[in-house]
């Protein structure tokens, strides 16, 4: 029985972490539509806060999955054969190409952003920033500013 309620609780733990965080979502989403200025929580407490929600959540549902699978198999009630899911290997391969690719584009336009904001500050550093005509998008003031 203590499986069962170790099962049940990290259930809740998973479920909850999951709900909070689209709650939080939805409410920063209603808050930029109302506003059209929203203020997300400054500070990396906050980012901390949620990233170790999530990390939580993901190792709570991961509990949830082998825990609640594993008495069965240990106890002589299911065989590890039949415990295992039954998936073709062509569809995991695919589904590991197709997250590579993903993320592989993710990474792509991440350092490629990283890369064009660092030379905007380079130049505002150096003080060439206001030579040039930028939209205003891209003369916005990220980053460090010496001054």
């Amino acid at each position: 029985m203590v499986e069962a309620n170790f099962v049940h609780l990290a259930f809740d733990v998973m479920v909850g972490l999951g709900s909070i965080a689209c709650l939080l979502t939805l409410w920063y989403a209603l808050a930029w539509i109302r506003t059209r200025i929203c203020r997300v929580p400054d500070g990396s407490s906050s980012s901390r806060t949620g990233s170790v929600g999530s990390y939580l959540g993901i190792e709570a549902g991961w509990i949830t999955t082998e825990v609640g699978r594993q008495p069965w198999i240990v106890h002589n009630l299911m065989r590890v054969s039949d415990a295992v899911n039954p998936v073709d290997p062509l569809y995991i391969w695919g589904m590991f190409g197709v997250l590579l690719v993903a993320y592989a584009v993710i990474a792509f336009f991440f350092v490629t952003w990283l890369f064009r904001v660092s030379a905007r500050w380079r130049l505002e550093d150096s003080g060439r920033g206001e030579e040039e005509t930028l939209a205003p998008e891209e003369a916005a003031p990220y980053g460090p500013n010496p001054e």
